[in-house]
């Protein structure tokens, strides 16, 4: 029928005009203008066959703030049109993205950090693994690519002779 409703607990935290029927085109002018389009691909590929409706977007509360919402659903019944439905869960994600979002930039944040200096800067696990080294280091060791030498362990990185005194002084 193209009219879409939203039940009970599900609509908890999403635009109260999605409780009630509404057409596609209302679900649409509720979410970012940036995810429109994918939305409304979605939509059309389950309008056209497509089983399964999977989405990650922005919709616009009723107090006008956007919220991640994380939504999956499935076509039942299809096959006989007065009874098929679509049923499924939406997620508010907002907390979620947020904290993607932070970890994101504060990760950015260490990463010029560690770029801006130009001392040679490692960083290793607890087993004393190379998992990072700054493009400086890099450059003022004359490495190519970190990729061959990132797991290798910090004596790797020594005169192969001197390796077996520094390996016996951390152990002791």
């Amino acid at each position: 029928s193209g009219i879409g409703r939203w039940h009970g607990g599900i609509a908890e935290g999403l635009p109260s005009a999605l409780s009630t029927p509404h057409h596609r085109d209302q679900l649409l002018g509720l979410v970012h203008p940036d995810d429109r389009e994918m939305i409304a691909d979605k939509l059309r590929a389950v309008r056209e066959g497509y089983p399964y409706y999977d989405a990650v977007f922005r919709l616009q509360s009723d107090t006008g703030e956007w919220r991640w919402i994380a939504s999956r659903a499935r076509v039942f019944d299809r096959e006989q049109p007065e009874a098929a439905r679509m049923i499924g869960v939406a997620q508010d994600i907002t907390e979620q993205r947020r904290a993607e979002i932070e970890l994101s930039e504060s990760e950015a944040f260490l990463r010029g950090i560690l770029e801006s200096s130009a001392d040679c800067i490692k960083v290793l696990d607890l087993s004393g693994r190379l998992i990072f080294m700054n493009g400086p280091g890099l450059r003022a060791m004359e490495i190519d690519g970190l990729e061959p030498l990132l797991g290798r362990t910090w004596t790797d990185f020594l005169p192969r002779d001197d390796q077996p005194e520094f390996r016996r002084a951390v152990e002791d």
